[in-house]
């Protein structure tokens, strides 16, 4: 469900909207490469509705280079991703924070882009993809498995980064394909 306008504009309204009918029409993953600065509690409402129903959210820190997490990356029931360069090392224009979860690569990243083109991009729009595809190649290995036991997976099968164990630059490290989908 596209929710922002060519632009990459929308509202929380317009968000909110795009996750309750992808969880109405049978998503497992949403990814959101979207945020803002702002509280909403029609966008809480949502990412819970969604949370309850079996999704996994994954959604981008936002791109300040700040202690801040943007929303919905801010939510407990989203997974907050960060941006790293080739040398695993926090992109500068990421941003941390006690929310943060896993990061991927979010620098140089060949992306579509208007008119029918690509471009190199970069930022946590650009890293949270990898997430959720990874979780829905671990949700792809046992159908069974709830939302709750995916984002576990992902987390433990993290390849740290930082300081050891969690930390608020990395969370619980760079998302690990490979050791999440032979978990």
């Amino acid at each position: 469900e596209k929710v922002l306008n060519r632009w990459g504009f929308g509202s929380y309204w317009d968000i909110s909207r795009g996750i309750v009918h992808a969880t109405q029409n049978g998503a497992d993953v949403i990814s959101m490469s979207l945020g803002g600065d702002a509280f909403s509690k029609t966008l809480q409402k949502a990412c819970l509705y969604a949370w309850k129903k079996g999704c996994v959210l994954v959604a981008a820190a936002g791109n300040d280079g700040e202690r801040r997490i943007g929303y919905p990356a801010k939510f407990r029931t989203v997974i907050c991703v960060g941006a790293i360069d080739e040398d695993n090392k926090r992109c500068d224009f990421s941003n941390y924070g006690p929310q943060m979860e896993l990061v991927a690569p979010g620098e140089y990243i060949l992306s579509t882009y208007p008119g029918n083109r690509y471009a190199y991009m970069s930022g946590t729009s650009m890293a949270t993809p990898f997430v959720a595809g990874v979780a829905a190649l671990v949700w792809s290995q046992n159908s069974s498995l709830c939302n709750q036991k995916v984002r576990i997976i992902l987390a433990k099968t993290a390849d740290d980064l930082g300081k050891t164990g969690w930390d608020i630059e990395y969370g619980f490290g760079r998302v690990d394909a490979e050791e999440a989908v032979n978990v």
